[in-house]
């Protein structure tokens, strides 16, 4: 291609000399983004902004290079709901909808829609909340954000819009996030003073996080206690006698902690036993973080087939 090539000026000015206003003419207006209403920042004020903004920024890209992971809430856009919820989703105080999230002190009341996999929830009374465990909590000043007209808090402090509620906190206890009435989607609590973009993470990456604390024999939308032979575990018997049944459980991840496992019959749905041609009374022993044995406590049939599916819970609300 034919032509002269211009080499433009490389600027010998570093930082703009703001407090001259030879960069900024005494017309200009510029805002900073607070989520707030506040004075306009011009001069040295908006350099010292500018200052705090870039370090802030650093200091959150650190911690996603460092951990692969900026935001400490897990399911953030909802696309996890092990449970199943649908319609109009009432929970009582400490009850789980969409995995992770859970009923505040007055429950919580809410509908959801899906839009180009993200998930707004519509709170409509109560309030919701999720944990993040001592483990995973990012020491130091943290900022909570989200979209949608709800107002959040960390630790039961003062509630705030998307971006203005912060707290500082440490790796010794866990953290409750906690949000009311409105929408709310996309949330978002990160080491930072100040919101930055939300952080998107692939759905099975999410799903394994919800499955430390949340871990099920069923297909992701199949409800526990539903009557169905896909994914259950299948026995042989090996007697006719008490423990003459077993069943290994192993589970989607390794768990937080030993979990609360609960089984179902897969032909009639009922807890606490195990189908086959009849429903059997079977009990969970020797649970751990990794799996659980299943084992009759009643008389069965010989060398007869047995099966079960099971639901294995380590959620916390404190």
């Amino acid at each position: 291609m034919a032509g002269n090539i211009t080499t433009l000026p490389v600027p010998t000015k570093g930082w703009p000399d703001f407090t001259t206003h030879d960069d900024i003419q005494d017309s200009d207006l510029i805002m900073a983004r607070q989520g707030s209403t506040t004075s306009p920042l011009t001069g040295s004020g908006l350099k010292a902004e500018m200052d705090a903004r870039a370090t802030s920024a650093l200091d959150a890209s650190k911690v996603e290079l460092k951990s692969g992971r900026r935001n400490s809430l897990i399911n953030a856009r909802f696309a996890i709901n092990q449970n199943v919820v649908s319609g109009t989703v009432v929970l009582a105080a400490g009850d789980f909808g969409h995995d992770m999230m859970f009923g505040g002190a007055s429950g919580c009341t809410y509908t959801f829609s899906t839009t180009n996999n993200t998930t707004v929830l519509t709170i409509s009374a109560g309030s919701i909340k999720q944990v993040v465990a001592s483990e995973d909590v990012q020491q130091g000043l943290n900022v909570l954000s989200h979209v949608g007209t709800s107002q959040g808090r960390i630790n039961g402090g003062s509630y705030g819009a998307s971006g203005t509620v912060t707290a500082t906190l440490t790796g010794a206890t866990n953290v409750v996030c906690e949000w009311g009435i409105g929408t709310l989607s996309l949330i978002q609590l990160e080491k930072s003073s100040y919101a930055t973009d939300f952080k998107y993470i692939k759905f099975n990456e999410d799903l394994s996080e919800c499955q430390k604390y949340f871990s099920k024999s069923y297909d992701l939308a199949t409800a526990a206690g539903t009557i169905t032979s896909v994914g259950r575990l299948a026995s042989i018997s090996s007697g006719a006698s008490s423990g003459d049944l077993n069943f290994n459980c192993t589970f989607s991840v390794r768990m937080r902690g030993a979990p609360a496992v609960t089984i179902y019959s897969p032909t009639s749905g009922t807890a606490s036993r195990a189908g086959g041609t009849a429903d059997i009374v079977a009990g969970v022993t020797s649970v751990g973080e990794t799996n659980a044995t299943v084992l009759n406590s009643g008389a069965i049939i010989d060398s007869a087939f047995y099966s079960l599916h099971y639901t294995a819970n380590a959620r916390i609300t404190s």
